[in-house]
């Protein structure tokens, strides 16, 4: 009796980003900035809750992700909803850092007055945006 052995390569295809939509449904080229991802993920993560599909450790289980980082996801939707609204229709950056990152907004998230949110968001979103930091080369 003989045996052959087979080998198969294939490459695996990149993850989808995404594709940018204009407000008047015009597709762009550009990625969707991460927080818009990141704003529907968490809606769409609400809906399944709501719809009574998974519960939210099997939400976290499915994602492979721990529940506390779930929080953060859900935290999202603490903002005022013409905020939500705003960030699931970012423009996509040309180049460097993102204006608005997760992590600025979930001190937003954490202000109860939507007011106050609107404030500081107009604030974070009319500053220039920081260039990235370049780590410095090993001697």
């Amino acid at each position: 009796m003989q045996t052959a052995r087979v080998e198969i390569r294939f490459a695996l295809p990149k993850p989808a980003r995404g594709i940018a939509v204009k407000r008047d449904g015009a597709p762009t080229k550009k990625a969707l900035p991460r927080i818009s991802r990141l704003m529907a993920l968490a809606i769409e993560l609400q809906r399944r809750l709501n719809l009574d599909e998974f519960d939210y450790a099997e939400l976290a289980q499915l994602g492979r992700i721990s529940r506390p980082r779930l929080t953060q996801i859900f935290n999202l939707l603490n903002l005022a909803p013409d905020l939500q609204e705003e960030l699931l229709f970012l423009e996509p950056a040309d180049c460097g850092r993102e204006r608005l990152t997760e992590k600025t907004l979930r001190r937003l998230s954490g202000i109860w007055a939507w007011d106050e949110q609107r404030r500081a968001f107009k604030a974070i979103h009319a500053a220039p945006v920081q260039p990235s930091r370049k780590r410095s080369e090993p001697q």
